[in-house]
């Protein structure tokens, strides 16, 4: 899973956890932690800058979906490209030659990038 710093408290988002960061001249130096019974944990750092991380969201990748059906059975391919994914779309729309037997449409999706 990968990371990234933390610069103000609100990105902290745990259930039930009250977050307060100590900020001195632009720089994170403590973290308090309340839970919802009022136990404290508080992380501080005297001597360097200290660093508060959280889960990074997923990287993505813009792809373009072909989804839908043809003759009932139904479709759902990605590509790269749209221009890819619309000349499929338009090569099963003429096999079966009737707009009742193949319905589909294609839309820009977002993708988590593999690892």
């Amino acid at each position: 899973m990968k990371y990234k710093t933390v610069k103000k408290a609100s990105e902290i988002v745990l259930a039930g956890v009250k977050v307060d960061l100590d900020v001195v001249d632009g720089s994170v130096k403590g973290l308090t932690l309340t839970d919802i019974n009022g136990s404290v944990l508080r992380v501080s750092d005297r001597a360097y800058n200290m660093f508060i991380e959280i889960p990074a969201p997923p990287e993505t990748e813009t792809k373009f979906k072909l989804s839908g059906t043809v003759l009932n059975l139904p479709v759902e391919k990605l590509f790269d490209q749209e221009y890819d994914a619309e000349c499929e779309k338009d090569r099963l729309s003429r096999e079966v030659r009737s707009d009742d037997n193949c319905v589909l449409k294609v839309e820009k999706v977002e993708v988590p990038v593999a690892a």
